[in-house]
C-alpha cells in the first residue's frame, strides 16, 4: 500500500502540478504534455492538501498552502473557486459553494495540525464555524454570492 501511495503521489506531483504558477491543472489527458484545461480549482487544491497531509509530505503541504493563498478572496473572505492557468480568478468561480469553502478550510485545518501551526488551526476552525453559520442562516443554501449575502442556490425558495 505504501508503494501505491508513493507512486500515486509522485504521479500527481509530476503530471498534474503546475510548477510555474502553482496548483493543479484540472484536466490533463496523460500528463502535462497534453493539458485539456489549464484552469485550477479550489477543490483540487483542497483534496491535494488533504492527501499530502495524510502522506506527511510537509514540503508539498507547505507548497499547497501557499498555492491556496492565490485563491483567497481578501475582500469578502473565503476563496475564489476557479482560477485560470495564470491564477486569475474566473467569473464562474466567484461564488461561495458551502461544501467547497468548508472543505478548503478543513484541508487547511488538517495541514495546520500536521505542521503544528496553532495560528492556522485557529483561523481555519473559526472559518469553518462562519461557513456553517452561513449555511444555517441562508436556509441551508449550498451556493452563496461572492459576498456571502445572497443565496443563489436554485433549490432554495
Amino acid at each position: 500500500m505504501v508503494y501505491i501511495l508513493k507512486t500515486l503521489s509522485d504521479y500527481i506531483k509530476n503530471n498534474l502540478y503546475d510548477e510555474y504558477y502553482g496548483a493543479f491543472y484540472s484536466v490533463v489527458n496523460r500528463d502535462k504534455q497534453d493539458i485539456v484545461t489549464e484552469d485550477k480549482t479550489l477543490l483540487d487544491v483542497s483534496l491535494g492538501l488533504l492527501a499530502f497531509s495524510k502522506q506527511n509530505d510537509k514540503k508539498m503541504v507547505l507548497t499547497l498552502l501557499k498555492d491556496m493563498e492565490q485563491f483567497q478572496d481578501k475582500e469578502n473572505g473565503g476563496f475564489y473557486e476557479i482560477l485560470d492557468g495564470t491564477n486569475i480568478k474566473q467569473e464562474i468561480g466567484i461564488v461561495k459553494t458551502i461544501f467547497i469553502q468548508a472543505l478548503a478550510q478543513f484541508a487547511r485545518y488538517v495541514a495546520a495540525r500536521g505542521l503544528e501551526d496553532k495560528i492556522l488551526v485557529k483561523t481555519s476552525s473559526e472559518a469553518i464555524e462562519r461557513i456553517s453559520k452561513q449555511y444555517i442562516i441562508k436556509n441551508k443554501a449550498t451556493i452563496l454570492s461572492q459576498d456571502w449575502n445572497d443565496a443563489i442556490d436554485t433549490s432554495i425558495k
